[in-house]
Parts: C-alpha cells; sequence; structure tokens
C-alpha cells in the first residue's frame, strides 16, 4: 500500500470519526462498539508504517478499512436519520456490522495485544518474553552487565564502539531513551 493511499485512508477515518464522535448516538453502547472498533483500526492503520508490516499484511489492513468506511457511512445515516427511527436504524447497522466483521483480517477484539514490562534487569525477563520483543526502550542503568546484555542478545547495534558511544550518551541525560527495532529491519533511536 503506498504511502499516498495510506495517508488517504487515515484521512477519511479521521474525518468520519470526528463526525461521530460529537454524536447523541455515543450515549448508546452498540453506537459506542462500533465506534471502538473504528478508533482502534484507524490507531493500527496509523502504527502501520512503524511496525514495518509486511506487504500482503498491509493490503489486508486496506481491505479491512474498505469495511469501515462502509461502517462509517452506514453509522453517519443513522445520525442523520429522524430521532423516532435512530435507534431501530442503530440496531439494523449494529446488527449488520457483528454479522460482517469476522470477515476482517484482523477482529477487533482478536488484535493483537501489546504487554509492557517494566524492569530494572534485563535477564529478569524471562527469556520466552524477550524473544518475542518487536521494541526495547532502555534507559541507562547502572547495571552494566544487564545493558550490555540486552545490547548483545538483540543484536541491533552493530559495533562495539558505537553501542559504547550509545551507552555515553545515555548517561549525559537522565530522562533519554534508546529504543531498539528488534523485529526485521532492525533499527533504534536515541530519545530525549
Amino acid at each position: 500500500m503506498g504511502t499516498m493511499i495510506l495517508q488517504s485512508q487515515i484521512g477519511a477515518l479521521e474525518n468520519g470519526l470526528k463526525d461521530l464522535r460529537k454524536s447523541r448516538l455515543m450515549q448508546i453502547r452498540e453506537f459506542k462498539d462500533m465506534y471502538g472498533a473504528i478508533e482502534n483500526h484507524h490507531r493500527d492503520l496509523r502504527l502501520a508504517h512503524l511496525t514495518g508490516k509486511a506487504k500482503d499484511l498491509m493490503v489486508q489492513a486496506q481491505q479491512d478499512t474498505r469495511f469501515f468506511h462502509i461502517l462509517i457511512k452506514m453509522m453517519c445515516e443513522v445520525k442523520q436519520t429522524s430521532s423516532m427511527k435512530q435507534k431501530d436504524s442503530l440496531i439494523k447497522v449494529h446488527h449488520w456490522y457483528t454479522s460482517n466483521k469476522h470477515i476482517l483480517h484482523t477482529a477487533p477484539e482478536d488484535a493483537e495485544q501489546s504487554v509492557w514490562v517494566i524492569s530494572q534487569r534485563y535477564n529478569s525477563v524471562l527469556k520466552d518474553l524477550r524473544e518475542q520483543t518487536k521494541w526495547l526502550c532502555m534507559f541507562y542503568t547502572k547495571d552494566r552487565d544487564s545493558f550490555d546484555n540486552c545490547l548483545r542478545e538483540n543484536d541491533v547495534i552493530p559495533t562495539l564502539e558505537e553501542r559504547q558511544r550509545i551507552k555515553e550518551e545515555l548517561k549525559k541525560k537522565k530522562h533519554r531513551k534508546l529504543i531498539l527495532k528488534t523485529d526485521q529491519p532492525t533499527d533504534f533511536w536515541l530519545l530525549d
């Protein structure tokens, strides 16, 4: 999926979400349920370019986006109907949504989950969990072995000199962070 297509899809979702957010229907559970699914898909789409998803996953996300565009249009139609018919129309749209959400490649309730682990010692985190990480955020630590082991085990920073330089950079500012992207293609950033 090209960047221009991705940006236009994100923009269309944002406009739809902005329009729906103001609705009085937000107080109804079914409306909130569908709005939340659209919002989650929008967030995932915005993060897709950062996570480096494979091309086939991006195509699937594009197909899912078409589904959510249809849902937004139907919800906007419900929002514009007379107040006496709104509830019935909303129930029909929600029924359509629940009947058809199985076609999504990433169903809203089955979406990938994030796990945040905060630890002062990298080695204290289970090895199985460490092997599945896609991102790491590291701060400077006095525990030299833990820091070095983390850099060595993830093999994101290629040379010892570069590792040492980054370690010195982390020492300089109290809240400076090192972000390691361990999923292919690997990368790293220093953030203040």
